[in-house]
């Protein structure tokens, strides 16, 4: 499967703005940085004029490696400090090179052009199994709390989350199923690029709320039909909900775009991995 990306704009800002926005679509969800990082290759590729690479080096054990790309085959490892990408890796810095020849000083030739440093933060990612009963309601609340506090999230929007999930939970332990036999219920939550994802996964009869019709929200209340409210509430404070039928199983998704940037809390003195 493949996307048809057609971007085009009359200026430079406009076309990276429009290419940042595309790659946020392209990376929602997807905690994977080596497929995000073939994505974004193949989108710049396509996208920006009289380009012949697009692609990334990864810093591992304290040289750049090469990671996913679009163009001429290139080199494989350089050392940190050398050539043009070594020299943006080393400093974090644009490197504007006026006399290619000086700069180069015996480093391997390549069609060398813009570089830009990047430093990639893992998705955060928590994954429960509830079963389909009502107390499990609490213990959903309180991993939702939990990685709230240590990543940082904006009270507002993990609110957001938690009155969410709670109805969709709620309404799947209640109506989803057709026996009082344990199911599970699973529920994936994923904080990456200032977007927060989650996903509900269950085996009970199928069910696509999306299909609901709008509620009544001008009639009095013992005039109006039941149901309906719940996932109107979860339309209202998602950016974007979706539905999917898969292996015998019910998938709900929903992200919503963070007020402010998430950081995860650092201890004190802790100054790296070890």
């Amino acid at each position: 499967m493949s996307y048809d990306f057609k971007i085009e704009a009359a200026d430079k800002a406009t076309l990276y703005r429009d290419i940042a926005s595309a790659l946020e679509g392209l990376f929602a969800g997807e905690p994977d940085a080596i497929a995000n990082m073939a994505n974004a290759s193949a989108l710049i590729f396509e996208s920006l004029p009289d380009v012949n690479w697009v692609g990334f080096y990864r810093n591992v054990g304290g040289e750049l490696v090469l990671g996913p790309f679009q163009g001429r085959a290139a080199c494989i490892r350089i050392p940190f400090g050398q050539g043009v990408c070594g020299a943006a890796a080393a400093t974090r810095q644009v490197q504007l090179v006026e006399d290619v020849h000086a700069f180069a000083s015996g480093a391997v030739q390549a069609d060398d052009i813009t570089l830009l440093a990047l430093q990639y933060r893992r998705p955060a990612l928590i994954e429960l199994t509830l079963v389909n009963r009502s107390s499990e309601l609490q213990r959903l609340a309180s991993e939702l709390e939990r990685f709230a506090q240590n990543h940082r999230i904006p009270e507002p929007d993990i609110h957001a989350f938690s009155l969410s999930l709670d109805e969709l939970v709620t309404n799947t332990i209640a109506y989803g199923y057709d026996d009082q036999g344990p199911h599970e219920i699973r529920v994936r939550l994923t904080l990456a690029n200032g977007r927060l994802s989650a996903e509900v996964e269950d085996d009970g009869r199928p069910f696509n709320p999306l299909t609901a019709p709008q509620p009544d929200l001008t009639s009095a209340v013992e005039d109006r039909p039941v149901g309906g409210l719940g996932i109107h509430l979860v339309r209202s404070l998602m950016d974007h909900v979706d539905y999917r039928r898969e292996s015998g199983k019910n998938h709900l998704m929903m992200r919503k775009q963070l007020s402010t940037v998430a950081q995860p809390k650092t201890k004190a003195g802790n100054h790296g991995d070890h």
